[in-house]
């Protein structure tokens, strides 16, 4: 555990900190325990394998024939066999020969070639030691001597006590195992559950950066520019630029809502001079023009004319694949997946690559924005035609058309006029912004238990400054108590305390087990 802290931890008391470095633990111990249990067939596999091998290795090799004794040149019996080295790769089975004249001992390799003894040299004057090993019951005497300086070491092995030592502790690697397995151990469904979860997030980081690399390309840039029109808007656009050309009396039919949105459409050509092929060609250019940074499209010679009636259909699209094609996107050899498309297929809907989905796009606009603020350096309105943008400063909700963007954050048109005016501060959208800089009206209540017509009588009588945050007509919509500005007040009313809830053990059994559910 550790007990110091950094000087950036230093806003955290000593209790929350070691729950911190705890919960991080525990996440780097829930992955060790996942790897062990996803290299777990594996390992014992290559254990099998080795062993299996060491012992063919034993069994299937031949005896090495012919071996003489070195000094009498009889023929020497083969009396043992031992694996050299077992624990080592490159392990090699040794034979012992015995001197049927002389007794005399020799140990060879497989091909007949004799091992050679390395004698341990002395520590003192590195001369060979001289050996002797003596058994006295289950002792073992093992001496060495150096016959130049006299160094000695004697070293006694008592085996019955090692073996008795070895079972106790045996006994208690598995007392601790069956205490501790379930602890440090995944069961094979939590472990398959880890498995999967691992290979969904291996699918999400390649989602993530495939979503994310989408929006380096033009076309998606373009895609995004274009406007999402409603019929409605689309009628009063196309009215108002036909009828500067003399094409008039636009009227919409019934729309045919299958795989495209298409809608039939009727208007007359009140230009007396124009003729029937000229008309046509100038009302399909007028169109493609008006239309072009819409995701509406003139459908292909579809337009007909006869007696200065003209009519016509106009498709619409929807879909981010539909707009990547209006913004030209072209047909192309998909290039080889970076991840198994069969993998890929499995945890495809599965919530974190969906997350991780949601992300890349985030994170891809955001590159695309970001370049945008190169011309734009102000900042923009996104005019997206996007609902669900939420203000930063005031919390409400507002469309892409009505949402201002640059580096500090998303914000309302009115928001935007505010602080352009010096109205907001600057620093709401500094990292620190929330309690220690601004407070809104609402966390007044919420936090200080200060009810809103209190909250109006004490900025009136002047003891609380308040920012407030006016619409074009005036109305005022939001106040900010700068903390700054109000440092006496804040000091005399602090934040009330959090409420702490209390879970039973059989309230927090089933959020356990809703969360492992869900």
């Amino acid at each position: 555990m550790l007990k110091e802290k950094d000087k950036q931890f230093a806003k955290y008391s000593q209790k929350k900190f070691e729950e911190e470095i705890n919960k991080c633990l525990n996440l780097l111990l829930f992955s060790i325990k996942g790897q062990c249990y996803k290299n777990k067939a594996k390992t014992i596999q290559e254990w099998m394998d080795k062993d299996r091998k060491m012992q063919e290795l034993y069994d299937n090799t031949p005896t090495p024939q012919d071996i003489r004794c070195k000094d009498c040149k009889t023929s020497m019996t083969y009396t043992d066999k031992n694996l050299h080295n077992a624990f080592d790769p490159n392990a090699q089975m040794t034979f012992m020969f015995k001197c049927t004249k002389c007794n005399k001992r020799q140990v060879v390799y497989k091909d007949g070639s004799e091992w050679k003894y390395d004698p341990p040299k002395c520590p003192k004057c590195k001369h060979n030691l001289k050996t002797d090993l003596k058994f006295k019951g289950d002792v073992s005497i093992f001496t060495s001597k150096c016959p130049k300086c006299g160094y000695k070491d004697k070293h006694e092995s008592d085996h019955a006590q090692f073996q008795r030592e070895q079972e106790a502790k045996e006994k208690k690697d598995k007392e601790l195992l069956e205490r501790y397995r379930k602890e440090l151990c995944l069961s094979d469904k939590e472990g398959q559950e880890y498995i999967e979860t691992e290979e969904a997030f291996e699918v999400a980081a390649v989602v993530r950066a495939e979503e994310k690399q989408k929006y380096d390309s033009p076309v998606y840039e373009r895609s995004l520019e274009l406007k999402k029109t409603k019929i409605s808007d689309l009628e009063t656009i196309l009215t108002k630029t036909l009828e500067k050309e003399k094409y008039i009396k636009l009227s919409l039919g019934k729309p045919d809502m299958h795989q495209y949105v298409t809608v039939p459409f009727t208007l007359q050509d009140s230009d007396h001079k124009r003729e029937d092929r000229t008309s046509v060609k100038e009302l399909e250019k007028l169109l493609k023009q008006t239309l072009e940074d819409t995701n509406w499209r003139l459908m292909g010679n579809s337009i007909s004319y006869r007696l200065g009636y003209l009519e016509g259909t106009l498709r619409g699209y929807e879909g981010k694949e539909e707009m990547m094609k209006l913004a030209g996107l072209k047909e192309e050899t998909k290039p080889k997946p970076k991840i198994d498309e069969v993998k890929q297929q499995k945890y495809a809907y599965n919530n974190v690559v969906q997350l991780a989905k949601l992300f890349g796009e985030h994170e891809g606009i955001e590159a695309i924005r970001t370049r945008r603020l190169e011309k734009e350096p102000d900042g923009f309105f996104l005019n997206d035609g996007k609902v669900g943008y939420t203000c930063g400063i005031c919390g409400e909700s507002i469309s892409g058309d009505n949402t201002w963007w640059d580096l500090k954050g998303i914000r309302c048109s009115d928001c935007q006029r505010n602080l352009k005016a010096g109205v907001v501060p600057l620093e709401i959208f500094d990292d620190n912004y929330g309690y220690d800089v601004v407070v809104k009206s609402w966390q007044m209540q919420s936090d200080y238990n200060i009810h809103p017509s209190t909250l109006r009588k004490l900025c009136r009588l002047g003891t609380l400054k308040s920012r407030e945050l006016k619409r074009l007509d005036g109305a005022v919509y939001e106040r900010l108590f700068v903390v700054n500005e109000n440092e006496d007040f804040f000091k005399e009313h602090p934040k009330k305390p959090k409420m702490k809830v209390e879970i039973t053990n059989s309230l927090s059994k089933n959020l356990k087990r809703n969360e492992r559910a869900s």
